[in-house]
């Protein structure tokens, strides 16, 4: 017994110090980032676990119920669903036969986003994902669940989607469920022409969105009940995100950014504003209910095309409060300036003190975003890990994450984050050079941690123990990633690369990070890494796409 326990020992130990040493082999930036990324503490994987059948599921978003319970919102896709405890059915609907997963223009295979099948569910999890507790699912072809939140008191939760064939099953159970209707173009000019109708619900198997259809905002106690229901008729795809306040006012962008009273009852337009493909709604304060509205806008320099990075603060008045850099543009391309890289705000959260962390995206190192965000001749304190991005080859994408206090508008902290290519890679013209990296999203813990995800190419800066293991064979390398900095953004408790996994959303819980999203089963390499299991209540990728979730305890 003696022998066994110190091989187990010996073998643990010796995959720690593997997992520390690759990087650190590695000339430069890369080896100098991985050996400070080395220094603990780090957080500690719970449990990592499949929820998946040979059909398709995934998670799109998750939270935590003040019990420790663990909520992943998602979708499947039937005809099969995974198992575990009996779900409880909302609405009533059935399966037609549509397929779960088609081709997308590269031919690759993705979920059926247009299927009328596709039924969102939520799992309950035990604390530590020991167990699931309890499912909620739609019925089969009865609504998605494209978002979802815990509701800010913790006793209900937030979710809207899709409405599919069978929606007035389940509305017919909500009280006193409330419809937006559809409400048409104005009138154009006499000289202009009428706007084209909205186009029919799409029947098409293609893997694009859907047409413009119903979409629904809900309120379900944790057993699944309604307790209030808006359904907004013909709107242009579902609410990507759902926000709210500390009054317990939930907002959502359907044609601009709505606002759900606490008690369900009214639905107003907090601002006409819309998200494009170059801007969006990124979050509401939840101690003031102003809203945050970020993205650039196409605009020249004078010398070259430049995508001009805003960021607007916007009260219940539709009125800019104030605004964040959106600088003249001419004025950057100046000689005394040219802080020309095309920049947008792309990501927000909230710290513990109320300062705004502020996810930014650059083509390159010359953006405005690491100085003053009201005076771009001031340059704001460096944060992070030094990192820096003399070196680039060309145009590539960089991230930024930016604290701010709103109060002042000043940027307390600019920190750069960005892959570094290696020593050993195969093209040595790229060796040591920054290269790619980007958040989607940012999380801050209860601890103050502040957790990012997004997707970053290869010679993303690892911590010990991390999902994926570099072979040093020089070739290239990329996905989805997550990554944990300390409360100050000094140095990283936990990164990886999240083999397998797409679309990757963050939730939190009293002690640490959720890490939620839709698993192919590994990442296809010729020697291919699996999407990590750890304590797995569901050990297996079982086909198609699985629904896939960890679990990270702070250090």
């Amino acid at each position: 017994m003696r022998a066994s326990v110190l091989c187990v020992v010996v073998l643990l130990v010796s995959r720690c110090l593997a997992a520390e040493s690759v990087g650190a082999k590695s000339g430069g930036r890369h080896g100098a980032y991985s050996k400070k990324a080395a220094q603990g503490p780090h957080m500690k994987v719970l449990a990592a676990t499949y929820f998946g059948s040979e059909s398709c599921e995934e998670f799109v978003a998750a939270g935590s119920l003040p019990d420790g319970t663990i909520v992943a919102f998602g979708n499947a896709w039937g005809p099969h669903f995974p198992k575990g405890p009996k779900p409880a059915i909302l609405g009533s609907g059935k399966h037609a036969g549509q397929p779960a997963v088609v081709k997308d223009n590269k031919g690759s295979d993705v979920p059926h986003r247009k299927s009328s099948d596709t039924a969102g569910m939520i799992v309950f999890f035990a604390p530590g994902l020991k167990t699931i507790a309890r499912i909620v699912r739609f019925d089969w072809g009865v609504a998605t669940i494209e978002s979802g939140i815990v509701a800010g008191d913790g006793k209900g939760l937030v979710v809207a989607g899709r409405c599919q064939p069978g929606f007035a099953s389940f509305a017919r159970l909500a009280p006193s469920p409330q419809t937006l209707p559809y409400q048409p173009p104005p009138e154009p000019p006499k000289t202009g022409r009428r706007p084209k109708p909205p186009p029919e619900p799409s029947t098409s198997l293609g893997p694009g969105p859907a047409s413009l259809a119903d979409v629904y905002v809900t309120r379900l106690s944790p057993a699944g009940a309604a307790e209030w229901l808006w359904v907004l008729e013909k709107n242009d795809g579902p609410p990507e995100a759902l926000f709210t306040d500390n009054a317990g006012a939930v907002y959502f962008d359907a044609a601009g950014l709505r606002r759900v009273s606490p008690d369900g009852k009214e639905l107003t337009l907090f601002s006409p504003r819309t998200g494009t493909g170059q801007a969006k709604w990124l979050g509401v304060d939840p101690l003031d209910g102003t809203a945050y509205f970020g993205g650039d806008r196409n605009s020249s320099t004078g010398r070259e095309p430049y995508r001009n990075p805003y960021f607007y603060k916007i009260n219940a008045q539709n009125e800019i409060v104030w605004r964040l850099w959106e600088f003249p543009s001419r004025e950057i391309g100046a000689d005394d300036c040219r802080l020309v890289s095309d920049s947008s705000a792309r990501a927000l959260a909230f710290a513990k003190d109320g300062d705004l962390l502020i996810g930014g995206w650059s083509d390159g190192g010359n953006s405005v975003f690491p100085r003053q965000a009201t005076d771009w001749r001031k340059k704001a304190t460096g944060a992070g890990m030094g990192m820096e991005t003399s070196g680039m080859k060309g145009a590539n994408s960089l991230a930024h994450i930016m604290r701010t206090d709103p109060k002042t508008r000043e940027t307390k902290s600019h920190t750069w984050w960005a892959s570094y290519v290696p020593s050993w890679f195969t093209d040595a013209r790229h060796r040591g050079a920054p290269n790619f990296a980007n958040i989607r999203q940012i999380a801050v813990l209860d601890d103050g941690s502040v957790a990012i995800t997004g997707g970053a190419a290869t010679g993303l800066i690892q911590t010990p123990g991390a999902f994926w293991e570099d072979p040093m064979t020089g070739e290239k390398y990329g996905g989805d990633y997550v990554a944990v900095f300390r409360p100050d953004l000094s140095n990283l408790t936990f990164s990886s690369y999240l083999p397998g996994c797409t679309d990757t959303a963050l939730g939190t819980w009293k002690n640490g990070l959720i890490i939620v999203s839709r698993s192919k089963g590994s990442d296809g390499q010729p020697k291919p890494t699996p999407s990590p299991v750890a304590n797995a209540i569901q050990k297996d990728f079982r086909g198609g796409f699985d629904a896939h979730i960890i679990l990270l305890e702070n250090p």
